[in-house]
């Protein structure tokens, strides 16, 4: 990944470079994040609980964010003559907090969803999660006091539908509780929805002001702490330490499917995700991660074997249609961000 400070829009070779590299890398990230399915579905396999998978994800991940984090500081460190120019800002503690903020917010909407699928199913869950492009066009509609980009909208009109094809493909697969159960996993669904939208818009401008690494490693430090909290507090407290013996006697091959997670899904996805977002910003590269699903149905097919229906064949190319028109487009034109990485002595504070 290129984490060197962006070239003036307009400048010489630029206009193919500004607009397909940020939506690569989050295709890419795209793809990354929609394997972790699969790789817990391994992990199930070989014997792995819920609870192991979910918190040693976060854990496994967590150095490995930060290992990543200074191996891109270190690359991206300007040469002499290069920091002269560039006079870099310091990355406050307040930004820091935010970012780790950021990171709670996530994992508030991951715990929300997990109850969401408890309560009516996978499938119209996946639905109302995905309803999140939405929430970010409103947002930046209201913000800018603008109507959205028309080929956002489009692509939005076209991926959604798409998306509830694919998702609701093999029925509707509710969860077995009644109407109030269903009620709430409704809302469960869409405030995952919400705060995952909330997420998306909060890294745009946290990337452009202190770089992506970095805020990868700070946001993913406050998830992992939320999680580790979250799972505390539904686990009940005083039955914490069973569950912990549950985790640590995760057989080895399991953990080997979690580690695979951990970075394939999860690490490299999130650095690819934030430069993306940084880049493009997150209306487009909300829309393009639509394509996550239909990734996440041919993976289940060439791995586990998973029958693939008509109706979600068609809704997997509705889905890619929409990202192709995103890919035809011109990115967002993005705020003139700070330099993406302060200097190493900023990075000591």
């Amino acid at each position: 990944m290129v984490v060197s400070e962006p070239r003036d829009p307009g400048g010489p070779g630029d206009p193919g470079d500004s607009q397909l590299r940020p939506t690569t890398w989050v295709l890419l990230a795209t793809v990354g994040l929609a394997f972790k399915g699969i790789f817990a579905g391994l992990a199930f396999d070989e014997g792995a609980s819920v609870l192991a998978v979910m918190s040693l994800r976060v854990l496994l991940a967590l150095p490995l964010f930060w290992l990543g984090a200074r191996l891109l500081l270190r690359r991206a460190v300007p040469q002499p003559k290069q920091a002269e120019a560039e006079a870099p800002s310091p990355v406050s503690w307040r930004m820091r907090l935010g970012a780790m903020a950021c990171g709670v917010l996530y994992c508030a909407g991951a715990l929300a969803d997990f109850r969401a699928i408890q309560a009516i199913g996978a499938g119209p869950s996946r639905v109302l999660l995905f309803s999140y492009p939405a929430f970010i066009l409103i947002f930046d509609a209201v913000r800018e006091r603008r109507m959205p980009p028309r080929e956002q909208l489009f692509a939005l009109a076209i991926a959604w539908p798409g998306l509830a094809l694919v998702a609701l493909g093999e029925g509707a697969g509710a969860g077995t509780g009644g109407p109030s159960e269903a009620l709430l996993g409704a809302g469960l669904g869409l405030f995952a929805a919400l705060t995952y939208a909330l997420y998306l818009r909060a890294s745009q401008d946290a990337t452009r002001t202190m770089g992506s690494p970095r805020f990868a490693a700070w946001s993913n430090t406050g998830t992992a702490l939320a999680m580790v909290v979250g799972l505390a507090v539904l686990a009940g407290v005083p039955a914490t330490a069973p569950h912990v013996t549950a985790v640590a006697s995760t057989p080895p091959a399991a953990a080997g499917w979690i580690l695979t997670m951990a970075v394939l899904s999860t690490v490299v996805p999130f650095f690819l995700l934030f430069e993306g977002i940084r880049l493009a910003g997150a209306t487009r590269a909300s829309l393009i991660t639509l394509a996550g699903p239909p990734v996440t149905l041919f993976a289940a097919w060439l791995a586990l074997g998973e029958t693939l229906r008509p109706a979600q064949l068609l809704g997997a190319a509705m889905v890619l249609c929409a990202v192709g028109v995103l890919r035809r487009r011109p990115a967002e034109p993005a705020q003139p961000p700070r330099p993406l990485l302060p200097s190493a002595a900023h990075d000591r504070r």
